[in-house]
């Protein structure tokens, strides 16, 4: 198994214990015997749909990911505001969010645009 496949499930193992995984960039490579910069790696490649990352940086600095729920849901009364909360928490890129946004102004049946998104959102191929 190589050094990123073991990284990846050392933390999906943290992750099957509890719903957040947080540790320190450095801790984790001296683990490993590898460079900060491949735990960094590792987060960027793997962890980048379906999971909520967040960083600092410092001596005090620390990982946090979080597993997003699979089946999220937006509301049809709260269209718009449901893809602001998809983009802050990581599940929807700037881009993806942006084209959403657009789309919500432009369509006029908020029930059938957020049943839309939701499918869009689930599907196997956008996550």
């Amino acid at each position: 198994m190589s050094l990123i496949d073991q990284i990846e499930r050392y933390i999906f193992d943290l992750l099957a214990e509890q719903a957040c995984a947080e540790f320190n960039r450095n801790d984790l490579a001296r683990h490993f015997g590898c460079s900060p910069a491949q735990i960094n790696y590792v987060i960027q490649r793997r962890f980048e749909c379906g999971f909520s990352v967040e960083t600092r940086r410092g001596s005090g600095g620390y990982i946090r990911i979080v597993r997003l729920d699979p089946d999220i849901r937006v509301d049809p009364a709260h269209v718009q505001e449901s893809i602001r909360t998809l983009f802050h928490i990581g599940y929807l890129s700037e881009r993806e969010s942006l084209i959403l946004l657009n789309l919500a102004d432009l369509f006029g049946d908020q029930e059938v645009l957020a049943r839309r998104i939701t499918q869009i959102i689930n599907h196997p191929l956008f996550r």
